[in-house]
């Protein structure tokens, strides 16, 4: 087992800084969907139903690894959608029916981290659940579990994640370094590149399914950072060498 100083954990790897300009390079070149066929509000075959009976039996992520050409998005305003622990979200509008033309990926939110070290030089094996990629960052660099153990700051490479055990999670890469907690005490929202679900987007009011890019860039969804979802927080940090 590799042993690490205390002083080292607070060092950025340079293949981290490396995966983290890589998942601003997936951010500005577009063409990743969220894998969410049973409500992501497109017609994703182009068959003539948002949302249809074969798009709704679809499970998030099953279509990975194929390119697609095309999605449409049919005019009309959209209710509901959004978690049901938060204020009920105002209708998605879309305001014509059209189709959506270019090279298309679908993906759940670990694939991009995953994707961001890939192409960073980083071998990195296909995983496709938050606790899959939170033991990968255990192995390969330290873990830690629950904000009040959280180092000081956020370091670009960073994986910010929630997850709890038999209910799944949500896998985000941290951008730029900054303090985990103000000078009060309470905790910053981590500027990350991540791919959302639908139901997030859709909380936070920031969805378009006409868009080509479900990937976003900027601070954390607040909501994630409330006490109740303190225990169930992680950080993940990548050192290069498997222990």
């Amino acid at each position: 087992m590799r042993s690490t100083a205390a002083g080292d954990l607070n060092v950025p790897h340079p293949l981290a800084i490396a995966a983290a300009a890589q998942a601003r390079m997936l951010h500005a070149k577009g063409g990743l969907l969220f894998d969410g066929w049973n409500n992501d509000l497109r017609d994703n075959e182009c068959r003539g139903a948002v949302d249809g009976a074969r798009e709704r039996g679809a499970q998030d992520g099953q279509h990975f690894g194929r390119v697609y050409n095309e999605f449409c998005v049919n005019a009309g305003s959209y209710e509901g959608g959004g978690w049901d622990f938060l204020p009920p979200p105002p209708p998605v509008v879309v305001p014509e029916t059209r189709r959506v033309e270019g090279q298309i990926q679908y993906v759940v939110c670990v694939d991009v981290v995953v994707m961001a070290y890939r192409n960073a030089g980083v071998q990195i094996s296909a995983m496709r659940s938050t606790g899959q990629l939170l033991d990968w960052f255990r192995r390969n660099g330290h873990v830690w579990q629950g904000v009040q153990n959280w180092p000081p700051e956020y370091l670009p490479g960073d994986l910010v994640a929630t997850f709890s055990p038999g209910h799944g999670g949500h896998s985000t890469i941290v951008i730029e370094k900054a303090p985990t907690r103000d000078a009060s005490g309470n905790l910053v929202v981590p500027i990350v590149v991540e791919i959302p679900g639908p139901s997030t987007q859709r909380s936070d009011r920031t969805y378009d399914p006409a868009s080509s890019s479900d990937v976003r860039l900027g601070p954390l969804s607040p909501w994630r950072l409330e006490v109740g979802w303190h225990p169930l927080l992680y950080i993940g940090r990548y050192f290069g060498t498997p222990r």
